[in-house]
């Protein structure tokens, strides 16, 4: 089973908290190591994923990004 990164992202996630009007822009810093742990049938997926994005580029020369979301990544979390 492998572990790969949450996610890259071009510049730093911030989570933003909700709190009283007064202080909602209260900042929660994100961990740098942040990994989440893929069953072996998630991994098989991701994997699918990544290759159909590279085969979309090499051979079709089309750039497109996968993204998983929804409950399964807040579930991960």
């Amino acid at each position: 089973m492998l572990i790969r990164p949450f996610c890259i992202l071009p510049k730093p996630l911030v989570f933003l908290r909700a709190r009283s009007a007064s202080s909602m822009s209260t900042r929660v810093p994100i961990p740098t190591d942040m990994k989440i742990q893929l069953t072996d049938a998630e991994d098989r997926i991701c994997t699918l994923l990544d290759d159909c994005t590279k085969y979309l580029l090499q051979e079709k020369a089309v750039s497109v990004t996968c993204r998983i979301a929804g409950g399964w990544v807040r579930d991960k979390v």
